[in-house]
């Protein structure tokens, strides 16, 4: 066949009729049947329009699925030839498949329904969704398959999909500008959408303008629109979907599109892929491009003067987004006030001022530091909620001047000095502004008298009562001011002056000026004047009246404080003639004289060559000033003031310390000495306490200051010599030149040991001196060197040593030791002079003849005195040629010594024993604990144990020998050694009650070795302990296991019972000359095959056991048979056996060492059957 070819088939009919001949010869159908059919391989195809293509569109809904199909070919005899056509629906995001009932099944690619066909050739179908809302679900994907079928029953090949997504939600627009109640400029409209599959969206704007409402439609607002036409839905002009913008130029026109003060409603609508729409919220909002107005309050005046001004203020309004900040610029035009930091900065700085409640008042405060004399602009400007601001348009501003400054004034007259008389005060008055000068208003004084306090002058000089409580400033009547510079002067009669002033009292005049417009008070000048009709005062202050003085080159004294230059006069007279001195020089006149000194309140008159001349010293001198003041009232004449020259020294002498001497602290508790003064060959004058001291520790290099000793740098008397006064007492209080002198210091303060040196230093009253200066005191140059020695000797016994203890061996013939000298050095010490010692015995009673005191040659009564030793030594020996000490005896050794300080320092602990020692003859006595007697066997040893004993001088040292009689060495702590490698065959144990030798291990023993240990006590005398029974030990060292076997029943044995074996047994050795000392025996079930059972030991009841219950044989059934082999046996009815069941016997043997066959473990045993 070929395919889309038409085929024709005729076919006709035959009977099997006979003919009138009788012949077989069937009629013929006539005319032939014929039949038609057209050969067809060739599949239809099947296209889904609806939905449409694409795959993967998104829809909202689908009531129908429809679309197309064909079979190809060419026959024109076929006019029809598909046949039917069938769907396959399934929801992909949940793998269901609808059924022909249309709810959803299981999935089932293979379940195909049956399409409409509106045609008879089946080129178009549908397929009726009947509750499309039931059937499809929001937010899944869905796939459609299709097969035709032709009229052949040929299946299309193919199966032809079509796939989309329902989509029922609508999408949000969201608009993100405008996005504020008030704006105030708005150059795009501006959102996004909450879904991705956005495919348009449009803006609405409407607004409300004087009671109407107008759309906007592109260029322009249009009241004849409502809120779904066409015009009024503007697509939106820009952004990447979901994201979108809408713009137009005339957005950038505020008075086209944004009008201030006006209320705009934007509203956004959204499609998606789905044709879902949906419209955003509306926003709302009012437009306000305008900024705010403001004004100034204060200052008030354009152009003023101010001298206070802490606040700047105005007002301010803005609609309809309000005043939200006021700026404001305060400058003088080199400086701006910054309001953050309340500063005058150079840089140019802005202000934010403080708005009142409802923000239509602002305000600035504090503002301080203005500069007097400068210009300042004030300007002030608003920026709204929404940042309207102009700074060039819409501002306030002002200027103004400061003056803070009154006019300065100055007073001519009176000067600052004492007046006699005055009757006019002047001065002037002007204004001190360099660039904006004001003017002098007026002029007022005050004039106050500083002795009466806060009396002030209450102009009313005619009266005796001129002087009122407080302050009264007083008009200038001839000044009027008006000028930037004015004259002014106040006078009154001079018959009332004594009204005014008072004889000795200072005053202070003080004038002030205000000036115009501000009427700032100017700063007072002023001036102090001391009205002044007393007479002055001088004095002397070198030299002092009736003092004894050095020779000096000047004259000095003081005058009163008015005194004029040069005003003091000078009148000396001495007892030698020609009297008078008539300077400069040695100009002596037999007449008065009155040279003028140099100076006023202080004064000095040149006196050189006259009292330094050989001539002057023990001459007396008469002295006389006069002062004359600068109001020239001059003093009345003196009594003449005496003094004395004197140029010698004073002579000193130190009592104590002498130097070089060594002394006790309590001989150094008062230091002393004693001093004279002359005048030439007259008697010179010391005042009181003329003596000074200054002492140093050389040993530590401190100073004694503040009753203490520092460091030359510590305070007090920091980095100087710190000298002490000495207490004085006069040889005559009326001659005055000499006496004795002393000065106390603790006796704590001193410090035994060390060296000192005093420097001592007196002056008279003519200041001669004998002195040191502080490098010698500092460098320990000069001065008296001595020492602190309160320190006895000490004394030691060396031979022999206390605590010791001696037999006749070590007991010495010579007692020996030391005598140290205290302090030791490098301490500076007096030296030894003696050492004496006394010798006492305490003999065990019933030992000696009870005498107990060494008296040379023999042993007596106490004496009460000592045995003198060897002098100025620092060792010492005392022969008693051992003295016949007895045994068990205690023996003491008192010893003591002085020194050579003065006085003498006797060792204070002389009384004491000094050493003590036993004197003991006779060995104590040793015992080994471990091992014991006998001859024990041992697996491990590793501690050698045992006590000892000694009735007088206590055990030293327990030493002990081991001895490995199958070796032939000896242990020694290095180790095995023969006898003759060693010195000695003992060495030293540890501890004494008990005493050990320890080893960590058993590696040093041999195994079946017999060793011997015997051990030895040396007392602390040293007598050393023989060799006894008590004190030997022997024991064999054994680490072998022993081993056992079982023999009867045998292993593997059948039909065992108590009848035929009454008794299990077997045999146990040890390797000589290790020793059996017992057997042990466990039972165990097991099966066939000779596994182990869960919890199958005999446990003395049962065959429950969960380990081996270990049997000791007894002894009468534990027999030797050889010397080191044994025979064990058990009843064999010590368990109870189970017939036809299969059982181990286990065996285990123990030493006399301990060691167990096997380590303790079962795993020797027979096997067998019990039957």
């Amino acid at each position: 066949w070929t395919n889309d070819k038409t085929y024709t088939v005729n076919y006709r009919g035959e009977d099997l009729s006979y003919d009138e001949n009788g012949v077989q010869n069937g009629k013929v159908e006539t005319p032939d049947n014929s039949l038609n059919f057209t050969y067809d391989t060739t599949p239809p195809q099947s296209t889904t329009t609806v939905p449409a293509a694409p795959n993967g569109l998104t829809i909202n809904s689908l009531p129908t699925i429809s679309g197309t199909a064909e079979d190809t070919g060419t026959n024109p005899n076929i006019a029809v030839k598909l046949d039917y056509v069938k769907i396959n629906i399934t929801n992909t995001s949940d793998e269901q498949t609808l059924k022909a009932d249309q709810t959803w099944g299981v999935l089932d690619d293979n379940l195909y329904l049956n399409c409409i066909n509106p045609q008879d050739n089946w080129t178009t179908w549908y397929y009726t969704i009947n509750y499309p809302t039931a059937t499809w679900t929001n937010n899944r994907n869905y796939r459609i398959r299709t097969k035709a079928y032709d009229m052949a029953t040929t299946a299309e090949t193919g199966t032809p999909e079509r796939t989309f997504t329902i989509d029922t939600s609508s999408p949000t627009p969201i608009i993100l500008e405008p996005n504020a109640q008030i704006e105030s400029s708005l150059p795009t409209i501006s959102g996004t959408c909450d879904a991705t599959d956005i495919s348009n969206v449009k803006i609405r704007i409407k607004r409300f303008f004087e009671g109407t409402t107008f759309w906007w439609i592109g260029d322009s607002w249009d009241s004849g629109q409502d809120d779904e036409a066409t015009q009024v839905w503007r697509t939106k002009t820009g952004g990447v979907l979901p994201a979108w913008n809408y713009n137009v130029s005339y957005f950038n026109d505020p008075p086209t599109a944004w009008v201030t003060g006006t209320t705009y409603y934007v509203t956004a609508r959204a499609w998606d892929n789905a044709t879902n729409q949906k419209d955003s919220a509306s926003w709302q909002f009012r437009f306000d491009n305008t900024p705010p107005t403001s004004s100034i309050a204060a200052p008030p005046v354009q152009s003023g003067r101010y001298k206070t001004l802490p606040t700047i203020s105005g007002y301010c309004s803005d609609a309809p987004a309000g005043v939200q900040t006021l700026y404001f610029t305060l400058t003088d035009g080199t400086s701006w006030y910054k309001d953050v930091t309340q500063q005058w900065l150079t840089a140019v700085s802005t202000g934010t001022a403080a708005l009142s409640s409802g923000n239509t008042y602002w305000y600035e405060t504090p503002i301080s530091n203005y500069v007097t004399d400068k210009i300042y602009t004030l300007k002030v400007w608003g920026k709204d909620s929404v940042a309207n601001e102009n700074y060039n348009t819409y501002f306030a501003s002002l200027t103004f001047i400061w003056d803070s400054q009154g006019p300065a004034t100055t007073i001519f007259y009176p000067p600052a000095t004492k007046l006699k008389s005055l009757t006019t005060i002047s001065g002037t008055a002007m204004e001190t502004e360099a660039n904006n000068p004001g003017i002098v208003n007026n002029v007022k004084i005050a004039i106050r008298d500083t002795i009466l306090g806060t009396s002030y002058y209450n102009g009313v000089y005619s009266s005796s009562n001129c002087w009122v409580p407080g302050v009264q400033w007083i008009d200038d009547v001839n000044n009027d001011g008006g000028a930037v510079k004015v004259d002014w002067d106040y006078s009154f009669t001079v018959n009332y002056e004594t009204n005014v002033w008072t004889d000795n009292h200072e005053y202070i005049i003080s004038a002030k000026a205000y000036d115009q417009t501000t009427l700032n008070e100017g700063s007072a000048a002023s001036v102090t004047f001391t009205y002044d009709r007393t007479a002055p005062v001088s004095t002397t202050t070198y030299p002092l009246n009736g003092k004894y003085v050095q020779p000096f080159v000047t004259i000095s004294g003081t005058a009163s404080s008015d005194t004029k230059d040069n005003g003091v006069a000078i009148h000396l007279r001495r007892t030698t003639a020609p009297q008078y001195w008539n300077a400069p020089g040695d100009n002596w006149s037999a007449s008065e004289q009155w040279p003028a000194a140099t100076g006023a309140a202080s004064w000095t008159k040149d006196a050189a060559g006259v009292f330094t001349i050989s001539g002057a010293n023990g001459e007396n001198y008469y002295l006389i000033t006069r002062a004359t003041d600068t109001a020239y009232n001059v003093e009345s004449l003196q009594a003449e003031r005496p003094f004395t020259i004197d140029s010698t020294t004073p002579t000193l002498t130190t009592i104590k310390p002498v130097a070089d001497k060594y002394y006790q602290r309590t001989n150094l508790v008062t230091i002393s000495g004693t001093s004279v003064d002359l005048a030439a060959t007259n008697p010179g004058k010391f005042d009181t306490n003329p003596v000074k001291i200054c002492i140093k520790n050389i040993t530590t290099s401190r100073y004694w200051k503040d009753n203490t000793w520092r460091l030359w740098d510590d305070p007090p008397d920091a980095g100087v010599a710190p000298w002490k006064t000495a207490d004085w007492t006069f040889y005559n209080v009326d001659v005055a030149t000499a006496g004795y002198w002393n000065y106390q210091i603790a006796e704590s303060s001193w410090t035994s040991g060390q060296e000192y040196k005093i420097w001592v230093g007196v002056v008279d009253q003519a200041t001669n001196k004998i002195d040191y200066p502080d490098g010698d005191i500092q460098g320990s140059i000069g001065g008296i060197r001595f020492y602190c020695d309160s320190d006895s000797p000490v004394t030691t016994v060396i031979d022999p040593p206390s605590g010791s203890n001696i037999n006749n061996i070590s007991a010495p013939a010579t007692i020996s030791g030391a005598c140290d000298e205290k302090p030791i050095s490098p301490a500076n010490s007096a030296g030894n002079k003696l050492v004496q010692l006394r010798i006492k015995r305490e003999p065990t009673p019933g030992l000696a003849d009870g005498t107990s005191w060494w008296v040379a040659p023999g042993w007596a009564d106490d004496p009460g005195y000592w045995n003198d030793g060897t002098v100025y030594v620092d060792s010492w020996t005392f022969n008693w040629g051992s003295a016949n000490m007895v045994h068990k005896t205690t023996y003491y050794i008192y010893v003591q010594a002085s020194d050579k300080a003065q006085p003498e320092n006797l060792e204070s602990t002389g009384g004491n024993i000094k050493s003590q020692f036993l004197y003991d003859t006779k060995a104590g006595t040793s015992t080994i604990s471990i091992p014991p007697t006998g001859e024990p066997h041992y697996k491990s040893l590793t501690t050698i144990s045992g006590s000892c004993y000694d009735d007088f001088s206590s055990p030293d040292k327990v030493l002990v020998e081991v001895y490995d009689e199958t070796g032939n060495v000896y242990w020694s702590t290095a180790g095995w050694k023969a006898s003759g490698e060693l010195s000695s065959t003992y060495y030293e144990t540890q501890n004494l009650q008990p005493w050990t030798t320890s080893w960590i291990n058993n590696n040093h023993w041999t195994n079946h070795h017999k060793y011997r240990v015997r051990s030895k006590l040396r007392d602390k005398s040293q007598n050393l302990e023989g060799v006894k029974t008590e004190n030997t030990r022997y024991f064999i060292y054994d680490s072998t296991n022993p081993t056992s076997i079982v023999i009867e029943p045998a292993n593997l044995a059948e039909g065992k019972n108590i009848s035929n074996m009454q008794t299990i047994s077997g045999t146990c050795v040890d390797e000589d000359p290790g020793l059996v000392v017992g057997s042990s025996v466990a039972f165990r079930q097991t099966d066939v095959n000779d596994a182990d059972l869960a919890n199958s030991w005999w446990n003395g009841t049962d065959w429950t056991g969960a380990s081996p219950l270990w049997m000791g044989i007894l002894p009468e059934n534990f027999t030797l048979l050889t010397d080191t082999t044994y025979q064990w046996k058990i009843n064999t009815n010590t368990a109870t056996w189970q017939n036809d069941t299969w059982y181990r016997v286990y065996s285990l043997s123990i030493d006399k060492a301990g060691n167990t066959q096997n380590n303790g473990s079962p795993d020797n045993y027979n096997r067998f059957k019990y039957v």
